[in-house]
Order: structure tokens, then sequence, then C-alpha cells
């Protein structure tokens, strides 16, 4: 999964993803991606794909703290995947929280790219295995395998232990 992309972006989306899943557990995991994908939705809601004219914004601003609890930890990935989709950004600090700032009319691709960074962390938060898939069903049947043996045993116990009944005074015994 973190090699999906071919460079070091998608494993820090996933190194982010874990970490956010360590400190707050799952649903911290779920919130984030939401967050990552709301993000999305609201670049592409904002007004694009015309050049600038008289009144109207040329750059976009991303806040980062909207998007994670710890927006330096996240920066570099988006960055360069911001890069990868084909979009300059400059990332400053304004209004005391650090931003991207890109151009308005890449902001289907940036939309797109915070699509795809949320489907990694999505897909983490739902505990994505990276192991190959015959070394995880081996793992299984092992589980399996040693769950029913278990069974086995207990189910020995019982049998082999009758059930003494024994009637209190002034009762049969059943």
């Amino acid at each position: 999964m973190s090699s999906d992309f071919g460079d070091d972006s998608g494993e820090a989306m996933l190194r982010w993803a874990v970490r956010v899943g360590e400190r707050g557990g799952a649903r911290a995991l779920i919130e984030a991606a939401g967050r990552l994908g709301g993000s999305a939705a609201e670049v592409r809601e904002r007004p694009h794909g015309t050049s600038a004219g008289p009144g109207m914004r040329e750059w976009a601003r991303l806040d980062l703290a909207t998007v994670a609890d710890d927006p330096a930890e996240l920066e570099p990935a988006l960055v360069s995947r911001l890069r990868e989709a084909g979009v300059e950004s400059i990332a400053v600090d304004l209004d005391g929280s650090r931003a991207l700032l890109f151009k308005v009319s890449d902001a289907d691709r940036v939309a797109a790219a915070l699509d795809e960074a949320s489907s990694v962390a999505e897909e983490a938060s739902l505990g994505g295995d990276e192991r190959p898939l015959d070394l995880r069903a081996e793992k299984a049947r092992e589980a399996s395998r040693a769950l029913e043996a278990g069974a086995g045993r207990a189910a020995e116990r019982v049998a082999a232990e009758p059930t003494r009944l024994t009637a209190r005074p002034g009762r049969a015994a059943r």
C-alpha cells in the first residue's frame, strides 16, 4: 500500500495514519481520514478553472490545521503528493497556522490528490495488512488449527468428567 505511489509520500501517509491511530485509536484515525477527504471536497467547491480577473483570486489556501492535528507531520507527504499531481504549492505560515498555497486553476488536481491521500489513510484505518497473502493465509490456518485443537481438548475434558448430581435432604435427585 505505501509503495503504490513510487515514492516516500505513500509511506509518509501510512506512518501518519499509524501515529494517529496509536494516539487516539481507530476512531481518531477514521476521523483524520475524514478530515483529509473533507478538505478535498472543500477544494472542489471553490471557484476554479478560470484565469484571474478583476476581483478574482489567483491563489487558493489549504489550512493544514483543518487536515491534521500535527500539520508539520503531514505537510511533506502532501507537498510530495501535490508535486506528483503536477501542482506547485507553497507552504507558508498565515494567521498563526500552516497552510499550502496553490493556484486556483489547480484545485481539481489538489482535490484528487487529497482524495487519494484520504484513501491511503482510510485503508490504514481499516487495518490494511502489508504481509503477502500466502503468509497471512498460513497464519490464519495456524490460528484455526490451534483453536480447533483447544476446542477438542475442552470437549474431551467435559466428556471425561461426568456431572454428579446429588440430592439435597428433602429433595429428589435429578
